[in-house]
């Protein structure tokens, strides 16, 4: 639950508990992994390799169903306030129908590819991105999309609306109104 929206493996998780002395096989994992989203815990998602146009197989990422549990479970003086927003994005973009990956390959990660059946568009979620460093970086991975889908940055900033090069930047929060 802490890590929300970084990627899993099962055979990572697997190997760290046996190197702690606690006996236990992957397909233990996975079974609990597929449990926990059987129950409505946690949503996985899957890698989209942007450049060979298929689905990867793992590691993949899991977000939580109700930031709530979360925040009970971790306590809410600790929260890492751009994994929430990330989560919050995920659920929503869900919400809007649509079918949710994670970008991968060219060197870079989309935080989601969100498909209505329509239209595709890709979505970076970061806290701020008055710092230049930041902005670019996120900025960048847009770059390096070489088609022509929407590319949105989703931020609690406000200010430009579009960039130079047809990147949209939108408040998380007016964006979660629309």
């Amino acid at each position: 639950m802490k890590h929300i929206g970084t990627l899993v493996s099962a055979n990572r998780i697997a190997d760290y508990l046996s190197s702690n002395g606690y006996s236990t096989h992957v397909r233990t994992i996975i079974d609990y992994l597929n449990a926990f989203e059987n129950a409505y815990i946690l949503h996985k998602t899957h890698r989209y390799d942007i450049k060979g146009k298929k689905i990867l197989r793992s590691p993949d990422k899991y977000y939580i169903c109700d930031i709530g549990i979360r925040g009970s479970i971790l306590g809410f003086e600790t929260l890492d306030i751009g994994r929430v927003l990330e989560n919050i994005v995920y659920l929503e973009l869900l919400r809007r129908n649509n079918k949710v990956t994670v970008g991968a390959g060219m060197n870079t990660e989309i935080d989601f590819i969100a498909d209505d059946g329509e239209t595709k568009r890709y979505y970076q979620v970061s806290l701020s991105v008055v710092d230049e460093k930041v902005l670019e970086r996120e900025l960048n991975a847009f770059r390096k999309i070489r088609d022509q889908h929407p590319k949105i940055l989703l931020t609690m900033d406000y200010g430009n609306e579009k960039n130079d090069e047809g990147i949209e930047f939108a408040n998380i929060v007016d964006w979660l109104l629309e």
